[in-house]
């Protein structure tokens, strides 16, 4: 008797704990927004390492350069 109510619970407990359950669909969904904003960020971080040595690069051939370039940067961004 005791195996039979096993069989019989074995198709529920999979819809309700399985990989469809619905506790699971939105574990799914935090890990792979987890997974974007890892990936944007290793993106942006590899964006200002360019930028960093575009200014590096500038600023070694002309010595004014930082100068007015740094305060109309950040007039743009204002």
């Amino acid at each position: 008797m005791a195996r039979r109510a096993t069989t019989q619970r074995a198709p529920i407990l999979i819809r309700r704990h399985g990989p469809t359950a619905p506790i699971w669909r939105g574990r799914a969904a935090i890990l792979s927004g987890a997974i974007m904003i890892g990936i944007v960020a290793l993106a942006f971080a590899a964006a200002a390492d360019r930028a960093d040595e575009a200014f590096a690069t500038i600023a070694a051939r002309w010595w004014w350069a930082p100068l007015l370039s740094t305060p109309a940067g950040y007039a743009a961004i204002a």
